[in-house]
C-alpha cells in the first residue's frame, strides 16, 4: 500500500514532561553543591541531506493526501551544573545534557501514515563561561563547551508497523558516542529577587568535528526502490545553531 501524512512539530510532552521532571530533582538534590541551569532549547538545524531524502519521499508519491515536512528544527531541553558566584568573572561547568527531537509525518487516505523521528542527545564533562560586562543585577558573557558527544538516531514507522524502527544510529566504541562537537555561545543573565537564581538567554553554535552521519539507510527505508539512483551527498553532520531559556540557580 502507499505511504502517508500528518504534522508533529513538538515531542511528545508526557514523556518530555517526565524527563524534565527527573532533571529538575536532580538539580534540587544538588543545589546546596553547586550551581545549576535547566530550560528549554529551540536549534535550526538544516540537515540537508535527510530532507533531500523526505522531499524524494515526497515527489515519488502523488497519492499523499499530507506531504512530510522537512526537519529544520529541534526543540528539546538542556540541564547542567557547575561552579558559579554571581561576582566572578568566570565560571565553570561540569557536566550538561541536552536533549533534541523533532517528529514528522506523511499521511493518505484518513488511516495510513508514515512518521520520521529525529532525537539528538548531547554530553558535555567541560565547560566556561567569561563575563567581561556585569553589575548586581545583570551579566553579558561568552563560553564554550570544547568537547561534547552526541548520540543522534532516525527512526521511522508505519500503519502497518507501529513499533519504532531504527534507520540510523551513530556510531559508539564500547558505549561511547563517537559524534564530536564543540560549542560556543553568548549568555545574557538577569537577576531574580532572589540572589541566588537568574534567567539566562543563551544563544549557541553547536558545530561538528565531522560529517559522520551517514543517511543512506534512511533512504533505503523511505525510498525502497530508488535510493539506489540519489546522487547527492548523504552524509550529514550534526551542527545547530539555537537559543536556550535558562534559569541558573545554586548556593
Amino acid at each position: 500500500m502507499p505511504d502517508c501524512l500528518v504534522l508533529e512539530p513538538l515531542p511528545n510532552f508526557p514523556d518530555m514532561f517526565r524527563k524534565i521532571v527527573m532533571f529538575i530533582a536532580l538539580g534540587l538534590a544538588i543545589n546546596n553543591l553547586y550551581a545549576q541551569d535547566f530550560g528549554l532549547s529551540l536549534a535550526y538545524a538544516p540537515m540537508r541531506p535527510l530532507n533531500h531524502i523526505i522531499d524524494r519521499y515526497n515527489d515519488t508519491r502523488p497519492w499523499l493526501d499530507e506531504q512530510m515536512p522537512n526537519i529544520r528544527y529541534l526543540p528539546g531541553f538542556t540541564f547542567s551544573f557547575g561552579v558559579s558566584e554571581w561576582d566572578d568573572d568566570v565560571s565553570m561547568e561540569l557536566f550538561a545534557w541536552k536533549y533534541q527531537r523533532q517528529t514528522v509525518s506523511s499521511g493518505y487516505g484518513g488511516t495510513g501514515y508514515r512518521k520520521l523521528r529525529v532525537r539528538m542527545t548531547t554530553l558535555s564533562i567541560v565547560g566556561g563561561a567569561w563575563y567581561p560586562v556585569r553589575n548586581d543585577r545583570y551579566k553579558l558573557g561568552l563560553g564554550a563547551r570544547p568537547v561534547e558527544l552526541s548520540i543522534f538516531k532516525v527512526k521511522g514507522k508505519t500503519q502497518d508497523d507501529a513499533k519504532w524502527q531504527v534507520h540510523f544510529a551513530s556510531p559508539a566504541f564500547l558505549f561511547i558516542p563517537l559524534s564530536a562537537s564543540s560549542t560556543v555561545f553568548v549568555e545574557y543573565l538577569r537577576r531574580m529577587k532572589d540572589p541566588r537564581s537568574a534567567w539566562k538567554l543563551r544563544l549557541y553554535w553547536q558545530a561538528p568535528w565531522w560529517q559522520g552521519q551517514d543517511m543512506i539507510f534512511v533512504n533505503q527505508a523511505l525510498n525502497p526502490g530508488t535510493y539506489n539512483d540519489t546522487w547527492q551527498n548523504q552524509e550529514m553532520g550534526i551542527g545547530n545553531i539555537g537559543l536556550q531559556l535558562l534559569i541558573t540557580g545554586g548556593k
